[in-house]
């Protein structure tokens, strides 16, 4: 029994927990034996959270596809949890992972905790990669919308005085070729001179 005040190693904590870190099992499925990893290890879980990121975003990560989610977290359960080897077919991946009890028999054997913590990053990686998406079309919209007032009050600054029935005639002298580029320069040099 330890002293009060007594520290455990690393070392003998580490020994205690070897049994459970790094276990595997043998899950026999249908007369196929498959190597079923309890945990995943920092790196594995990083990279697992990475593959399912990427499998429910479209390739350059601007647009989010929920109907995906789903479909990649079990890809990446069966690459990182199993030595399987899924078809590149998304169809029959599909057949395998959705029509069948693989994936609830991989469970099974997997450390659940472990899991769900893995499942709720991924959660909050999403949430946060779309929040942050829809902030950044939010901010766009409003600087588009900030530049049009500008180009609205520029443009009524130079045609304040401007007959409408002048804008119309030239617009169809323009798309008719009668448009003559120097007369309309000399006209408004003129207005300019008027004004001041």
């Amino acid at each position: 029994m330890a002293k009060k005040n007594e520290r455990v190693s690393v070392t003998k904590l580490y020994d205690a927990c070897k049994g459970m870190i790094g276990e595997t099992s043998v899950l026999e499925w249908y007369g196929v034996d498959i190597l079923v990893k309890r945990n995943l290890t920092l790196s594995e879980m990083m990279q697992f959270v990475d593959v399912a990121i990427k499998g429910c975003f479209n390739a350059d990560l601007t647009e989010y596809h929920p109907e995906a989610r789903d479909f990649a977290l079990r890809l990446a359960v069966v690459a990182f949890y199993t030595n399987l080897s899924m078809p590149a077919n998304y169809e029959k991946a599909y057949d395998i992972l959705y029509c069948t009890d693989l994936i609830a028999s991989i469970f099974e054997r997997v450390d659940k905790r472990q899991f769900d913590v893995i499942s709720n990053i991924i959660d909050e990686k999403i949430t946060l990669a779309t929040d942050v998406d829809a902030a950044m079309v939010r901010k766009e919209i409003g600087e588009m919308n900030a530049a049009f007032g500008d180009l609205q009050r520029t443009i009524g600054a130079y045609t304040e005085g401007i007959d409408m029935d002048d804008v119309k005639n030239m617009i169809s002298a323009i798309s008719n070729g009668e448009f003559d580029t120097s007369k309309f320069v000399e006209t408004v040099l003129q207005n300019r001179i008027a004004q001041q």
